[in-house]
């Protein structure tokens, strides 16, 4: 699934559809790397995530940044070599090994995955931007699970919180609601703005302060790359719709969604329905909902 490959398949197909369809491409790519970020930086990983991580999937959806971005391009080629070590016991206990020196310690963490630990004026989290995230979580009606006793800027956290919104502004653009559609991805710009792309760089740098990278410091540099280049996509979207959202050729193209999309959307709800240990710290629920460690309390 590449938009690229999108616009070779033209027959029977007019250029509204053929725009329309390069457009949902990156709806649909954008949608799975902010939950493959999620899970990769949000909990224990498994050989089935690195499975998921080194899938065929993951090599398309980069491969639509690939050549806009030579971070992203090095990545592809990163998860392309990946999917050859899997078989290879030690390295994923070395993976694992490399998502406890980079999450949970006991030693200091080479690179703190919180924003305010970045821009606050000491290194410290839980800081009023911590408060700033949980009110964009909460004005999309979400809150972290465990919301108070663990900090809400966590990297893993908000990317969910752009998978989720990335999902949404799909099903309005698929539904051709072109209003919810520009709220949603004026959202999605303003907290990659405000909230992102303020400390991801330095984060992606700290990562590198390691004498052997196995995943974590390729992803860190991946996802600073990504949700730079992200928010200048968010701006293209928002200004189609203001040009597009009156003309009627759009309104009347007509394709299906299953036909180009359907096995990378498999491959998102696969990777949406992986449950690894500790990822609960990491993930937002819908306000109201409360979570199975809540109901056991």
């Amino acid at each position: 699934m590449s938009a690229r490959s999108v616009d070779n398949d033209v027959e029977g197909r007019g250029m509204a559809c053929d725009e329309l369809l390069s457009l949902e491409a990156l709806l649909v790519s954008r949608a799975y790397l902010y939950t493959l970020f999620h899970k990769v930086f949000g909990g224990e990983p498994d050989e089935r995530l690195l499975k998921l991580v080194a899938a065929s999937t993951t090599e398309d959806v980069l491969d639509e940044y690939a050549e806009e971005c030579e971070v992203l391009a090095k990545l592809k080629g990163f998860v392309s070599v990946l999917g050859q070590r899997l078989s290879d016991g030690h390295f994923i206990a070395e993976i694992r090994d490399e998502y406890t020196r980079f999450f949970q310690g006991p030693a200091d963490l080479p690179a703190l995955p919180w924003e305010s630990a970045h821009i606050g004026n000491e290194r410290m989290v839980f800081q009023a931007s911590t408060l700033a995230v949980r009110e964009a979580y909460c004005a999309q009606g979400l809150r972290l699970k465990l919301c108070g006793r663990m900090p809400d800027d966590h990297v893993s956290v908000m990317c969910a919180f752009m998978g989720i919104l990335a999902k949404r502004a799909l099903k309005a653009f698929r539904t051709r609601n072109y209003e919810v559609f520009r709220r949603l991805m004026l959202a999605q710009y303003s907290f990659a703005c405000q909230h992102m792309t303020n400390w991801l760089p330095e984060y992606s740098l700290h990562a590198l302060r390691v004498q052997k990278a196995f995943l974590y410091p390729q992803f860190a540099q991946g996802v600073a790359a990504f949700v730079e280049v992200d928010e200048v996509f968010c701006t293209h979207a928002i200004r189609w719709v203001d040009d597009a959202v009156s003309v009627a050729e759009y309104a009347e193209a007509h394709y299906s969604s299953e036909r180009y999309f359907g096995e990378a959307e498999a491959a998102m709800s696969e990777l949406s329905a992986l449950v690894l240990r500790g990822i609960e710290e990491n993930e937002l629920t819908v306000i109201g909902e409360r979570s199975s460690r809540e109901r056991s309390l």
